[in-house]
């Protein structure tokens, strides 16, 4: 049998009667070994952030927490906030959800607007905020590959890369973001006029969410204020979704599931309820661990806050 000489040095190397070191250069060892550094593509972070003041994050007990879910930048002259996405920004496991709310300039201020179930993917130096399709799934083999391949994800917007924290994550800047597509996340009737006219109302930072707001300049010239929630959507075990019978008014989380034949079994819906655990699982009836916790606004007149 002829064998090259590729396949001698590694079969010597294999058994121990060559050293690594004598072996040829070959690239698929040197990929193995080199460090992605990909912050020595951008400026210097010193460089970027000049000007800007750290966000301190906060922990739920209201003490300083070391760990923040994007950190943040604020810039008080120029009202511009710059954020560090998680170094695993791009790992599948990597969900991020962002809910909208028109917290002011709108008769209906403090309802929230609208929610997006996101994550983030890079274009050499651009990230794309994409929407994953949850509207069209598979549960078979066979229309799973389907609908990979004919209802794909949704690209939202996308940003610059402005920096690269070194061992961190990259740096985007959140007026780009939320300001500049005010009307891909709010819808028309929210439009930037004038984005340098815009100001940073509150910028907070905390381990598993940031809360984030601006006021802008409407296209009809009113002032509105533009509150993002973003957080990590985390799985939650000992959760059980529910069924919903289309006949009982529930809120509902809906799909179509293309492995299905019967036109009844083809539209899955699930009701949208409470994670509520027992804190005695003994109990038929128990407190829960976490209760649901209402607040009410300043606003709502005394004479009002006893009824709502």
């Amino acid at each position: 049998m002829k064998l090259s000489m590729k396949m001698v040095l590694r079969t010597l190397a294999v058994v121990g009667l060559l050293s690594p070191s004598v072996l040829p250069a070959s690239p698929w060892l040197q990929d193995e070994k080199k460090e992605e550094k990909p912050s020595e593509e951008y400026p210097a972070i010193e460089k970027v952030t000049e000007g800007f003041e750290e966000v301190i994050p906060v922990a739920d007990d209201g003490e300083k927490s070391q760990s923040s879910f994007y950190k943040l930048w604020v810039n008080k002259k120029t009202d511009q906030v710059l954020a560090e996405l998680p170094k695993d920004f791009a790992a599948p496991e990597q969900r991020h959800f962002i809910a909208t709310t028109l917290s002011g300039g709108d008769v209906f201020a403090g309802l929230q607007s609208n929610d997006f179930y996101v994550y983030w993917k890079q274009y050499g130096k651009r990230l794309a905020l994409v929407a994953e399709n949850l509207a069209i799934r598979g549960s078979d083999d066979e229309s799973k590959a389907s609908v990979k391949r004919l209802f794909t994800d949704s690209i939202l917007v996308d940003v610059p890369i402005v920096g690269w924290v070194p061992r961190g994550g990259p740096v985007i800047d959140l007026d780009e973001l939320l300001v500049n597509n005010a009307a891909t996340f709010f819808g028309g009737s929210v439009r930037t006029m004038k984005p340098n006219l815009s100001k940073v109302v509150r910028a907070r930072a905390f381990p598993k969410n940031i809360e984030v707001a601006f006021e802008i300049v409407n296209s009809d010239g009113n002032l509105k204020v533009l509150h993002y929630s973003i957080s990590k959507i985390e799985g939650s075990p000992s959760f059980k979704p529910r069924v919903a019978d289309q006949r009982i008014g529930y809120f509902t989380t809906a799909y179509d599931d293309y492995g299905k034949y019967e036109e009844d079994e083809t539209r899955i819906r699930f009701v949208n309820r409470w994670h509520l655990e027992k804190r005695d699982s003994s109990l038929k009836m128990s407190p829960p661990k976490q209760p649901i916790v209402f607040y009410l606004e300043h606003t709502t007149p005394v004479r009002y806050r006893r009824w709502v």
